[in-house]
This record gives C-alpha cells, sequence and structure tokens, in this order.
C-alpha cells in the first residue's frame, strides 16, 4: 500500500537485509522460479494459435488514439470507464500478440484523487506524478536520439517529447 501498488517504488522499500535474507531462503527461490517459468511461458513466449507470424505484415501497427489509458493503478494517466477500456484494449492486443500503439497525452498531474475529510466532504487531491517512478522512457529513433515533434498551432508550435510505455 505504501508503494502505491508500483512495482518500481515496491522495489525501493525492501531494505538490503531483507534482499540478502530472501536471496538465501530456498522457499521464496522456488516460488519466484515458478513465477519466472510462469512469465517465460505466457509473456514472453505464448502460443498463438490463432494467428502466424506469417499472417502479419513486418510493418503492420494500429494507432490507437485516447485520451487516457488505464493500463494499471500506478500509472495514473485514467479517470475511468473509457480510459480503463482503452487500457484493457492495449493489454488484450498485447497478450494476442496485434501490432498496436497506444497514443495519448500524459498528464504530469495526472487526474484527481478523491477523499472525504473528517467532516465527511468530499475533497480532491491532485499529486504531481514522478515520472522517474514509472515504467517509462523516453522514445529513440534508429540513432539512439530522442523523438521530439514540433506541431504548428494557433500561437505557436506546439513541441511535445514521445515516451514509450511497454505493455504486456
Amino acid at each position: 500500500d505504501a508503494s502505491g501498488r508500483n512495482p518500481i517504488i515496491f522495489s525501493t522499500l525492501i531494505s538490503r537485509e531483507r534482499m540478502r535474507e530472501l536471496a538465501e531462503d530456498e522457499g521464496f527461490l522456488a516460488h519466484l522460479n515458478r513465477i519466472r517459468e510462469q512469465y517465460q511461458e505466457q509473456v514472453l513466449d505464448p502460443v498463438d494459435e490463432n494467428r502466424s507470424e506469417a499472417d502479419r505484415l513486418e510493418n503492420d501497427a494500429v494507432a490507437y488514439f485516447s485520451m487516457e489509458f488505464g493500463i494499471h493503478e500506478s500509472i495514473p494517466q485514467f479517470a475511468g470507464g473509457l480510459g480503463i477500456l482503452a487500457g484493457d484494449h492495449l493489454k488484450a492486443a498485447s497478450d494476442m500478440k496485434l501490432p498496436i500503439v497506444g497514443i495519448g497525452l500524459f498528464y504530469r498531474s495526472g487526474y484527481f484523487n478523491q477523499y472525504l475529510n473528517h467532516d465527511g466532504w468530499q475533497q480532491e487531491s491532485f499529486p504531481e506524478i514522478d515520472i522517474f517512478h514509472l515504467p517509462m522512457k523516453r522514445a529513440t529513433d534508429k540513432e539512439g536520439r530522442e523523438v521530439r515533434l514540433s506541431i504548428p498551432g494557433p500561437d505557436g508550435d506546439i513541441k511535445l517529447t514521445v515516451w514509450k510505455i511497454k505493455v504486456g
């Protein structure tokens, strides 16, 4: 709970001493190996019975445009139903090995969190997102340069940087 279910933050909350203990715990290591094997089988080497690689063209891709994608609760880039649906589409496409690219906006402050104050009134907070705790990185071109774009706008150029999150 302290990590907000973010695996990157979670890993920083485990002490070195505890990591050393786990590295020598045979029961933990056996369980970890089972998880690794399941991951290998289900994610890295899945059997795609529906389509063969020959059915897909090498450079085919579907662009999925959405204002928000609910990929995981630790990536607060969604407000509700449609964002969750868009995230589910990306995850299902990944599971099926379909060539899809989700294109959306990154909200530095994310969406607001709702809570009840001591008097029972609904309140909102707008937490700023620490991008270094998210499983994303800047997209690069074939030469390793960051992908940056400039689009003409009504009040001058709109400049943007492309970030990448791998789903699945």
